[in-house]
């Protein structure tokens, strides 16, 4: 498993898509707000850096993660056929490769926090990393969904917008102001986005916390559901349609 995992890891490092929109932008990202809002009475650098940490696990998962598994989902597939390794194992590869390529995501956030700016690592600091981590799993599997679902070509075109649209619904009521579009706020409440802000924003309440994080646990149950449709569709339904 871990050969595979390392050469997961190898390939994505070689993919400039993940280098500057995983990597170098979220990064950037973080230090135009910290210039932007230091001065503000409610910044926080260290709340900023799981925010910026944020776009870039999704953006790993949804840009990055779901073109990489429409390029190689036909390999898996013969594989699938000729030996034990089966698409459950390389979703659970890929889930240990994305988890890491976020470590490495908001490593290098941290690091530029610390380097560049007025950031110190305590522990609701790692409290939150870790609500991050966790909240990553929704991105990978939307990720392998959109990889089974869709070509590498297609992907290339229509991942960023909707990166954009998932980035839209994260950015709840709790992170920013959105100066009365209350029906925004109200549809955000479907998707787990909102419910990792809630946390981030109460990280102090530890109930709140574990109520939250329950909530984005069954949204990961539903995406997992999803998976298994979407293998059957793709299995039987593509089947009969060639």
């Amino acid at each position: 498993m871990m050969i595979t995992v390392t050469q997961q890891i190898q390939n994505v490092l070689r993919n400039r898509r993940f280098i500057i929109f995983t990597l170098i932008f979220p990064s950037l990202w973080y230090l135009f707000f910290m210039y932007q809002f230091k001065n503000a009475v409610a910044f926080n650098a260290t709340t900023l850096a799981v925010f910026s940490g944020m776009f870039g696990v999704a953006g790993s998962g949804i840009n990055t993660f779901s073109t990489r598994v429409a390029r190689e989902k036909k390999y898996y597939d013969f594989m699938n056929k000729i030996s034990p390794y089966n698409k459950a194992k390389y979703l659970f590869d890929s889930l240990i490769t994305q988890t890491m390529l976020n470590v490495m995501i908001i490593l290098t956030i941290t690091l530029t926090g610390l380097l560049f700016g007025n950031m110190t690592i305590e522990f609701d600091y790692i409290k939150m990393v870790s609500i991050l981590m966790y909240y990553g799993f929704y991105y990978i599997i939307i990720g392998y969904i959109l990889g089974t679902l869709f070509d590498d070509e297609t992907l290339t075109s229509v991942s960023f917008p909707i990166f954009m649209g998932f980035m839209l619904i994260n950015l709840t009521p709790n992170a920013v102001s959105f100066n009365g579009l209350k029906f925004l706020g109200d549809v955000q409440k479907i998707f787990p986005g909102y419910y990792f802000n809630d946390a981030i924003s109460h990280i102090h309440d530890s109930q709140k916390v574990m109520v939250d994080f329950g909530i984005i646990s069954i949204h990961l149950l539903i995406v997992l559901g999803l998976v298994s449709i979407v293998s059957m569709y793709k299995k039987y339904g593509t089947g009969r349609n060639a």
